[in-house]
């Protein structure tokens, strides 16, 4: 699963639900998984510290269709809970949620369902994360569109890419964002599994190494502009 650019992260969070759009950036920005997001409690945060956290803790479990609050996968193996920096860029998003959606008290959830409380549905929520992939890949289309029409240029390779991750193949899954997430963890920490591994949770630095694939796609990404730039250069 590829990495999503920002923008088109923040437009897939910006076409959710009001109340799932944070959801989508602890995901894709924090890099947490589907069952983490959705077992989210308000005193899981601390924003008011000089370093804003959030804690992972739990996670949503399901079985015989019931939701419920359980350990994180990896307890089992020494990894009971993780705080993670929450970035400047979302703290305000996090407060916002807060006071407009979450649940009350210490316990509240921050991603609930309405007509019971109990926690979001794996499939409920993939549901809506779906949804709103397509919304982003059908603007994309028609602002291409929209594009040729008055310049007479066609939709770039880059946009349909995207559009086709967003939609191809059964389309995006949300355990994408977190891909997203640790891919630019990755790049942003040149390459620090130590680091990859401590947001991700993982229990070993070889599951951190999977996100090195997407390292080397991005850098054969930038070998071939550096190839187009160079023939371009030669033909003048």
């Amino acid at each position: 699963m590829d990495p999503l650019p920002v923008e088109t992260l923040f437009a897939v969070a910006d076409a959710m639900p009001d109340r799932f759009r944070l959801g989508v950036l602890m995901g894709g920005v924090m890099a947490m998984r589907s069952g983490e997001v959705r077992a989210l409690q308000r005193q899981d945060f601390n924003l008011d510290g000089e370093i804003p956290t959030a804690k992972v803790e739990r996670a949503v479990k399901q079985y015989n269709n019931i939701t419920s609050l359980g350990r994180l996968k990896t307890a089992r193996r020494g990894i009971a809970t993780r705080t993670l920096p929450t970035p400047a860029v979302l703290v305000d998003d996090v407060k916002a949620h807060l006071r407009d959606h979450a649940q009350l008290g210490r316990n509240g959830l921050l991603f609930w369902r309405t007509q019971d409380g109990e926690p979001v549905k794996s499939a409920d929520w993939l549901k809506a994360f779906k949804r709103a992939c397509q919304s982003v890949a059908t603007q994309m289309e028609l602002e291409a569109e929209c594009r040729r029409r008055q310049t007479g240029e066609p939709e770039s390779d880059e946009s349909q890419r995207i559009r086709d991750l967003l939609v191809g193949n059964g389309g995006y899954i949300f355990h994408g964002t977190r891909v997203t997430g640790l891919t630019w963890a990755y790049r942003l920490s040149s390459g620090n599994l130590r680091a990859v591994q401590a947001i991700a949770g993982h229990t070993s630095p070889k599951m951190a190494l999977r996100y090195q694939r997407a390292e080397i796609d991005y850098l054969a990404a930038v070998a071939d502009n550096v190839s187009k730039m160079i023939e371009s250069g030669t033909r003048r």
